[in-house]
């Protein structure tokens, strides 16, 4: 282990960092570190709980407290917007620091990414849904071919109408873009799954909040076309009466593969489960299935056991990619109803693979 971790700083105090948090409480059961929080403009109740609770090792701090000695021994984990990702890190570097956790997406243009390439830092974006017990099951089974996928659908949606209202996550007054939030999550499964992807099509719609327009917000539809030539369609509704997490892979011997991701952050159970014509043939349960500590456990192992004077770039930038050409090449419809052209295609497409709807407002 080249250097000994002392401090975990998180910059951001939103609903992410409250995930890592307790995460980190979790982690720090079997190894001992600081934990230092710089903070936002809005901090969450729950997070000055969990400072005052643990105040012998948990601190608010701003970026003028961080010292010297800081540098070697601590991790950045960065849990604000996407869009103040680079600045954040370009602040962090000045200061010498080299080992960074950073939420998805990494960033949104590729002048970014080729200028995070040039840098001597390590970077571990999150991507936790790789370390759901379901998805390490699917990836067992696609490796040793008993599951060779033909087309693959994933739906992560649910109601974040409150947070929009209360400006969560926007850069000023702009929200954030659809093809921030879950969408990420949906491809660096898909290209973990499937194999690296190029971008076929995109599709985004407004979020509509009484008289209040949210460009591009509301819903994002993205299609991918594999290098085995297989496709993949991803859904995200950010209106959704139900929080829903679930991806569907069609095989080749035309079963229905399903992986149903928590989606309460008190209950984290996952279920892995093989149809054929809705019938349930095989069906695996995971509880607790914790995977933003496991995602961390695993990133802070890594960044501390290597040489940062000897190592090739580690990111893998494929879905960082593939959300900042869906970016640039979106297909916005500026719809002043949040239930029309996303719900009837998101319908359309569930009516004609014989899927259960999602939403409720669509049956």
């Amino acid at each position: 282990m080249k250097n000994h971790l002392q401090n975990i700083i998180i910059v951001g105090s939103g609903k992410a960092t409250l995930l890592h948090l307790n995460a980190y409480l979790e982690i720090r059961n079997k190894q001992l570190f600081n934990i230092l929080i710089i903070t936002g403009n809005f901090v969450e109740k729950e997070i000055k709980e969990l400072v005052m609770q643990y105040s012998q090792f948990i601190s608010f701090i701003t970026i003028y407290d961080l010292k010297y000695n800081h540098v070697s021994c601590s991790l950045i984990d960065i849990c604000t917007p996407t869009e103040t990702h680079k600045n954040v890190i370009q602040e962090m570097v000045s200061r010498g620091f080299k080992y960074f956790i950073v939420e998805k997406p990494l960033v949104t243009k590729l002048k970014d990414i080729e200028w995070l390439k040039s840098l001597n830092i390590y970077i571990e974006v999150m991507q936790n849904y790789l370390f759901s017990q379901a998805t390490k099951k699917m990836i067992e089974l696609i490796r040793q071919n008993e599951i060779i996928p033909k087309l693959m659908f994933s739906f992560f949606c649910k109601n974040r109408t409150q947070d929009t209202l209360e400006m969560r996550g926007f850069t000023e007054t702009i929200p954030p873009h659809i093809f921030t939030i879950e969408i990420p999550h949906q491809l660096y499964l898909a290209t973990e799954l499937l194999g690296s992807a190029k971008l076929v099509s995109t599709y985004t719609q407004n979020m509509v909040i009484g008289h209040n327009i949210y460009k591009d917000h509301g819903f994002g539809f993205i299609n991918l076309n594999h290098n085995n030539s297989v496709n993949s369609y991803h859904f995200s509704c950010l209106f959704s009466d139900i929080c829903i997490r679930k991806i569907f892979i069609i095989d080749t011997n035309n079963r229905n593969i399903i992986i149903d991701y928590p989606n309460n952050k008190e209950l984290l159970n996952s279920k892995f489960e093989i149809q054929i014509d809705r019938n349930i043939i095989h069906q695996e349960k995971f509880e607790n299935d914790n995977m933003i500590q496991l995602a961390l456990e695993h990133y802070i192992s890594k960044l501390f056991a290597i040489d940062l004077y000897h190592h090739d770039s580690n990111l893998n930038y494929t879905s960082n990619l593939l959300v900042e050409e869906a970016l640039s090449t979106c297909n916005s419809n500026s719809l002043l109803t949040n239930f029309d052209n996303g719900c009837r295609f998101c319908k359309e497409l569930c009516k004609n693979y014989s899927f259960t709807l999602p939403c409720k407002h669509m049956n």
